[in-house]
Parts: structure tokens; C-alpha cells; sequence
């Protein structure tokens, strides 16, 4: 179908699950590419924001953005501006570079709330950047557990990037 909001692999894989005739329909009504307004003003209040993109070698990584309500904003439909950039020695911190990939995901914890957008990143400049929006939609709040949550002071606390992947509480890497 032209124009789907998947690319060929989700397809293939709805396709082998029987699902794609169904979803397909469904996902062109919810999946849009622009932020409806219900969108911006739900980004434009968050203190914080997941962000998932590839780093230099093409690793997916996620990493945590954050700011005081109102960092991130929509100048208008189809783009958001983040005041903000991942800290020094995050995977990401060199790779939001114009033309990458990222996605985003919002979550309002006391309301289970979430929304997501996808696009490439426009311009950086200052320690912020502007993201063109490809995809915006909301996701179910199923698994989503209510949350209380306080901000913090932001500390230089060392930081250490393990060198072996660990996956139990022993590791000493």
C-alpha cells in the first residue's frame, strides 16, 4: 500500500501474524505526519523525554532528555524544538547530527498518558534541536503504571560506560 505509516519489516511481520489487512486502516487514521494540537501542548508541558537513535557505529541506544516544562515546544505542526542535548559520554551525544533518525516518546506517569513521534533531526544549534516530524500518535496506557515522581538536582557526578554487557546484579565490569 502506498503511503503506509510501516516500513517493509513491521509490514512482513503483520502480514505473517494475519493482522496487516486490519491494522493497516486502523493505522492510517492514528498515525500522523504532524503533531495534532493535543500533541504539542502534551510535549510542551513534560519535564522530560525518552529519545531512541542510533549512535556513530549505528547502535540503537535510548537515552532521557530533560528540562523545565516547556523545553520542548512545537514552532508548528510538523516540528518540535528540543532545548536540550544528551550529556557528554551518552552514546547519543554525537550522533543528533542533522538527518538522523530519532524517536520519541512522551509519558505522563501520574496519568499514564504517552504519545510518540518519530522524524529526523532538522538543525542543532546551542545545546538544543529542531526535529522534523515524520510520525505522531498516541500509545495505549495498558502497561503503564501511575507514578508519582519528583525532580531532582542535577549533580557532575562521575558517570562510568561499562565495556562487557552484565546481566546480573554480580557483574563487577
Amino acid at each position: 500500500m502506498d503511503n503506509s505509516p510501516f516500513h517493509r519489516g513491521e509490514q512482513q511481520a503483520q502480514q505473517r501474524m494475519g493482522v496487516r489487512e486490519e491494522i493497516e486502516p486502523w493505522a492510517r487514521q492514528v498515525i500522523r505526519p504532524f503533531l495534532p494540537d493535543q500533541h504539542q501542548a502534551f510535549f510542551a508541558q513534560l519535564p522530560y523525554l525518552i529519545v531512541a537513535g542510533r549512535d556513530s557505529e549505528a547502535r540503537p541506544w535510548v537515552t532521557m532528555l530533560t528540562g523545565m516544562p516547556g523545553f520542548v515546544h512545537a514552532p508548528n505542526p510538523r516540528q518540535l524544538a528540543i532545548a536540550a542535548q544528551p550529556v557528554a559520554g551518552d552514546a547519543l551525544a554525537t550522533s543528533m547530527q542533522p538527518g538522523a533518525e530519532l524517536g520519541l516518546l512522551g509519558i505522563e506517569l501520574h496519568t499514564r498518558r504517552r504519545n510518540r513521534a518519530n522524524g529526523r533531526v532538522a538543525t542543532t544549534a546551542d545545546g538544543s534541536l529542531k526535529l522534523d516530524i515524520t510520525q505522531s500518535f498516541g500509545s495505549c496506557p495498558q502497561h503503564i503504571h501511575e507514578r508519582n515522581w519528583s525532580q531532582v538536582e542535577r549533580t557532575d557526578a562521575p558517570w562510568h560506560r561499562y565495556t562487557q554487557r552484565c546481566w546480573t546484579h554480580r557483574c563487577s565490569a
